[in-house]
């Protein structure tokens, strides 16, 4: 049985958030300010996990877009490790 193949639109926002990863800004990554809170940066962690985590589309045909998340998906958790350590953050 052949696996269904990510949406258009699923296509066109990876495509937009691995573009970001270029300004290797933590906060832009995350998408969230940056007087955001512990308890945000979390929240934003997992809301982008959803997204862009292969696991989530084991079912989907990722083709070159596996690629795509994975790099999103390691720089989110950079991203999340650096700012919800405040040590780190500083």
């Amino acid at each position: 049985m052949a696996k269904e193949h990510l949406s258009e639109d699923r296509k066109r926002q990876l495509e937009e958030m691995f573009q970001v990863l270029h300004r290797h800004n933590f906060y832009t990554i995350l998408n969230i300010k940056q007087d955001a809170d512990r308890n945000s940066i979390r929240r934003a962690y997992f809301a982008m996990s959803k997204l862009c985590h292969p696991d989530n589309y084991a079912d989907k045909d990722l083709g070159p877009y596996l690629a795509y998340m994975e790099k999103i998906f390691q720089a989110c958790s950079k991203a999340y490790d650096v700012l919800g350590n405040a040590k780190k953050r500083k």
